[in-house]
């Protein structure tokens, strides 16, 4: 019988979490259905042969745009959470002495942690 998380020990806490394997079932899937609608739409509205107002090529290649910038903006954000996440679990790493004496870190990480 494989676990819920496979990656996971069997007694890891987060092996019995079943609400949040619900959650993350329910979001991967509705990311899924969510990006083949926006897709599906997109291409309809180029053919434009079962829309009302004919080939929309111009608004669709927008949609695609907006689709497309929606989703590096939300990379951008998660990777942004997931450092400060980082760096408030393990604030040991960061109070070095090494990143006391060297600023050029410091700003590194306060400057570049969006790319």
């Amino acid at each position: 019988d494989l676990p819920p998380i496979p990656w996971l020990k069997h007694d890891h806490p987060l092996q019995s979490a079943d609400s949040l394997h619900l959650g993350i079932k329910t979001a991967l899937c509705g990311s899924l259905t969510t990006f083949s609608s926006w897709n599906s739409q997109m291409v309809l509205m180029m053919d434009g042969t079962s829309t009302v107002l004919g080939s929309q090529v111009f608004a669709a290649l927008f949609g695609y745009v907006i689709g497309f910038q929606a989703a590096v903006v939300s990379y951008r954000s998660g990777r942004i959470v997931a450092a400060w996440f980082h760096v408030r679990r393990n604030p040991h790493i960061f109070d070095s002495d090494l990143t006391k004496r060297d600023n050029s870190v410091k700003w590194h990480y306060k400057y570049c942690s969006w790319i």
